[in-house]
C-alpha cells in the first residue's frame, strides 16, 4: 500500500464514501454530503500545504482509503450527531467498496 496525493476525481470519491458510511452508521442525510463536498472544495481551492493535507491509500492502482486533515474549525462542532464533535474535522475513509 502506498500513500500519495489524490489524483483527479479521488477527492470526490472520499466525499462519496464518507457520505455513504455516515448515512449507514448514523442515518445522516444528503445535507452531510453537501457539507463534505464544501469542505473538500474549500481544501482543493486553498492549496495550503503547510496547514492541510490529503492523502489517499493506493493498493495496486486502486484507491482503498484516504484522509484529509485541516485545522479544526469551531463551526464544524454542530455536525457531531453521533455524539462526537471531532467527526467533521477530518474526513477519512478506510472502507473500500
Amino acid at each position: 500500500m502506498e500513500l500519495c496525493a489524490p489524483r483527479a476525481g479521488e477527492c470526490g470519491w472520499l466525499v462519496h464514501r464518507q457520505a455513504q458510511w455516515f448515512a449507514a452508521q448514523y442515518g445522516w442525510d444528503a445535507s452531510f454530503e453537501g457539507l463534505l463536498a464544501r469542505v473538500i472544495a474549500d481544501y482543493t481551492q486553498r492549496n495550503d500545504t503547510l496547514r492541510e493535507r490529503c492523502l489517499v491509500a493506493d493498493q495496486q492502482g486502486m484507491m482503498v482509503g484516504g484522509v484529509c486533515v485541516s485545522p479544526f474549525r469551531r463551526r464544524w462542532q454542530a455536525c457531531g450527531s453521533c455524539g462526537s464533535s471531532r467527526t467533521c474535522s477530518a474526513l477519512a475513509s478506510a472502507h473500500a467498496s
